[in-house]
C-alpha cells in the first residue's frame, strides 16, 4: 500500500470514528471513494486538490490588484477566525456544545484554502498532509510535543 493509499485510508478510519449513525458512515465512505461524484477525471480518480482548482476563481481586479498568494493566505486566516468565533460562542452560550453541521461547514471553508494555499506554492494537499505526519511522528518520538519552534 502507499503512502498516499495509506492516508487515505487512516482518513477514512478517522472520520468513521465521528459518525454516530449509519448513514453518516455510509455518506464517509462514498465520499472517500469519490469526493465529488458527479465528475471524474480521465482515470476515474477526482481529488480534493482538483475541486479546489476546478471551483478557483481569482481576479486581481476584483481584489484592489492583491497577489492571488496574499488575497488567498488573508482569506485562510479569515475563516480560521470564524471557526474561532464559533468556539468563543459554543463556550459562551451553550457551556462548550458545538453544532458540528456548522462547524464542518466553516471547517470546509478553512480546508478549500488551505489547499489553494499549498497548491500556489507548489504543494498538494497530500504533500501538506505526509509532510505534517512525518514531522509530528518525529517529535512524539524525540518527546518533543511540547515546547516552541517548528524545528524543536
Amino acid at each position: 500500500m502507499t503512502k498516499n493509499e495509506q492516508l487515505a485510508v487512516d482518513r477514512l478510519l478517522d472520520a468513521l470514528e465521528v459518525c454516530s449513525t449509519r448513514e453518516q458512515r455510509r455518506a464517509a465512505v462514498l465520499r472517500s471513494l469519490n469526493p465529488v461524484e458527479h465528475v471524474t477525471q480521465d482515470d476515474g480518480k477526482y481529488s480534493y486538490d482538483d475541486f479546489v482548482e476546478e471551483f478557483w476563481s481569482y481576479n486581481p481586479a476584483q481584489h484592489g490588484g492583491m497577489p492571488e498568494l496574499g488575497y488567498t493566505a488573508l482569506a485562510l486566516a479569515g475563516e480560521a477566525g470564524e471557526v474561532c468565533e464559533k468556539v468563543k460562542k459554543a463556550y459562551r452560550e451553550s457551556d462548550g456544545a458545538v453544532e458540528k453541521d456548522s462547524f464542518a461547514k466553516e471547517l470546509g471553508d478553512v480546508r478549500f484554502y488551505l489547499v489553494k494555499l499549498s497548491h500556489l506554492i507548489g504543494l498538494t494537499s497530500d504533500d501538506v498532509d505526509c509532510k505534517n505526519v512525518e514531522k509530528l511522528r518525529d517529535r512524539k518520538l524525540r518527546g518533543k510535543m511540547h515546547g516552541n519552534g517548528d524545528n524543536r
